[in-house]
């Protein structure tokens, strides 16, 4: 329902030339640069699952927002994809959790300062979606070269 706040799902269209598990080399390459750990599920899959903030991590790198994902290729109508699903549910509750903390201050400092408060929940809100949507495009715009090179 509303896991599109911190899931980023897609495909890849792929070269023909190419073969799938070179295509997923590549992407094991891509998440060990991001500083990921990747898992060989299959020939044609690969996984990683760690924690958001274990360890130290460059937050600039274009999938430093994602803690959990599966790449795979998967055969269609129209040729072969890369299919993936990046999830990032940390970043997703700390949001809540600062918004939550911000909505009871609100509540707590009376009416008069409501509304100073709500235009904070409201930053709070602007500032994640705008990260969101950065890394979600860097990202994608990422895999999509990595897997479209012959």
């Amino acid at each position: 329902m509303l896991d599109f706040l911190w899931t980023l799902r897609g495909a890849a269209p792929l070269n023909p030339n190419v073969a799938g598990e070179v295509v997923i080399d590549r992407m094991e390459k891509l998440l060990a640069e991001a500083e990921r750990q990747p898992r060989r599920q299959a020939p044609e899959r690969v996984t990683f699952d760690m924690s958001r903030w274990s360890g130290a991590r460059d937050p600039l790198l274009p999938m430093s927002l994602y803690e959990r994902g599966r790449f795979s290729i998967e055969a269609g109508a129209d040729g072969r994809t890369l299919s993936y699903t990046l999830s990032s549910i940390h970043a997703a509750w700390a949001g809540v959790g600062l918004a939550s903390a911000l909505t009871a201050i609100a509540l707590l400092a009376g009416a008069r300062e409501l509304h100073l408060i709500l235009n904070g929940v409201v930053l709070v809100a602007v500032v994640y979606g705008a990260c969101a949507l950065i890394s979600a495009a860097q990202t994608t715009r990422l895999i999509r070269e990595t897997a479209a090179r012959s």
